[in-house]
């Protein structure tokens, strides 16, 4: 869909001010539309500064001066174990499978969906559902200042397409996996994904973004998720972050709910040497449930950014945001959490909480927990702690035998288990329990016995 070569090479902003408005010869005119007016907002704004208040913890520097270029086809390759890419042991799933941000057929699997279900990368959605997929694209992020969003909206080339209509079911979890893999010249990918669960519908969706290698190539991934939950409907999203330590990684997450409309929000970031993290819920309908989930484990000189806000407009909302990190050797973090609740919002009950634990004496963890109350029948709270691990429950675990790195180790994974808890899919839980300990000193101890 984009405009420019698959060679040129250059910084964000002139990447963007070299972009000529609009799309594809395909694209349809509304699409057009809004990418030239994405893309005309962006240039307007550039990428933010230290002196704007959402990015005060995050410097860009390292991104800023950074050189992109679109990735060039990924070549063909064979395709005898498909399930290679991303694979998560036990996990019982559909998979559609991205290479550089190209839809790569060949390593997908939808065999056995449901007929009502329309599972389809972007640039099929638009082609065989342009309708629905007009009336909700780029309606739900709030995205008028979030310059990465309109980066995004610009620049986008393809991602996911999934509607699950009125009373259907989405009979396994639709595993989704952006696989960045190491080229010349650092690259850009812009995932779009548009996900619709209709009224009485149930979904599970896993968005996976992992590289080529542990340590390089460098790239950025910058990736936007629009959720529509319509009444009664019932989706888990997931969001887990595995890439290359040397990779930039920009997302944001917007849901939109309906009356009584349940949607979970697990979001987990292991790689990325800077991360942002944005999840926006709007809790449009009544009585709707919200969780919003997390946990970061940055190392080395990684830094994380996690931006929440959730808006309660509808009458007996019910949401829950519990965020958590563990930060090792010189790593940072930054969390801003706002919950919004507007006049019309009452009976609403919210909870925000962020617990960051620092294992390091380098290792900084901002925090910045917030409320916006304009109703007045509501139960709102929020909290936020920094801190270090107990000395003494170290001391009781050495009494019994456990040397103090194991006891550590044994510590903070149970600081962390909680929010790996509350997924409901154990591959995932496993998965993602080994990745955790695997970083930690003294982890395979742990795990030899678990």
């Amino acid at each position: 869909m984009t405009t420019l070569t698959d060679t040129q090479t250059d910084t964000l902003e002139s990447l963007a001010r070299a972009l000529r408005p609009g799309g594809s010869e395909q694209s349809p005119a509304w699409l057009t539309e809004r990418r030239a007016a994405a893309l005309s907002r962006f240039n307007e704004l550039g990428l933010p500064a230290s002196r704007d208040e959402d990015w005060r913890q995050t410097n860009l520097d390292p991104l800023r001066k950074a050189s992109f270029t679109f990735p060039a086809p990924a070549p063909a390759r064979d395709a005898a174990d498909p399930t290679a890419i991303g694979r998560i042991d036990g996990l019982d799933a559909f998979r559609l499978v991205f290479i550089n941000g190209r839809f790569a057929p060949a390593l997908s699997n939808l065999e056995g969906l449901d007929s009502k279900v329309t599972v389809l990368n972007l640039a099929e959605g638009l082609e065989q559902a342009e309708s629905l997929v007009g009336e909700h694209f780029d309606r739900h992020v709030g995205h008028e200042d979030d310059v990465f969003a309109l980066l995004n909206t610009a620049m986008m080339e393809d991602g996911l397409y999934i509607h699950v209509p009125d009373g259907a079911v989405l009979s396994r979890p639709l595993h989704v996996i952006y696989h960045t893999e190491a080229a010349e010249q650092p690259v850009l990918t812009n995932p779009r994904n548009l996900i619709i669960v209709g009224r009485n519908a149930q979904a599970t969706v896993i968005e996976h973004f992992v590289s080529s290698a542990p340590a390089g190539p460098v790239h950025l991934t910058n990736a936007v998720t629009e959720i529509i939950a319509d009444e009664d409907a019932i989706l888990e999203h997931y969001r887990l972050e595995e890439e290359s330590a040397d990779a930039f990684h920009i997302s944001s997450v917007g849901i939109t709910q309906q009356a009584r409309a349940d949607v979970s929000s697990h979001t987990v970031l292991f790689g990325g040497r800077l991360v942002r993290n944005n999840v926006r819920p709007m809790l449009e309908g009544d009585h709707c449930g919200c969780l919003v989930n997390g946990l970061y484990v940055p190392a080395g000189r990684q830094h994380v950014d996690n931006h929440m806000r959730v808006e309660h407009v509808g009458t007996h909302g019910d949401s829950r945001q519990f965020y958590k990190g563990v930060l090792l050797d010189e790593a940072s973090s930054a969390f801003s959490g706002r919950i919004v609740v507007a006049q019309q919002g009452q009976k609403t009950d919210a909870k925000q909480t962020n617990a960051n634990l620092l294992l390091s004496d380098k290792a900084r963890a901002h925090t910045k927990p917030q409320l916006e109350i304009y109703a007045d029948d509501v139960k709102c709270t929020h909290g936020a702690t920094c801190g270090q691990l107990d000395d003494k429950a170290i001391f009781y675990l050495q009494s019994r035998g456990i040397d103090r790195t194991t006891a550590t180790a044994i510590m903070v994974f149970a600081f962390a288990a909680e929010a790996l808890e509350r997924m409901r899919l154990e591959p995932i839980r496993e998965r993602l329990g080994t990745a955790l300990l695997e970083r930690l000193p003294g982890g395979d101890r742990v795990r030899s016995v678990l």
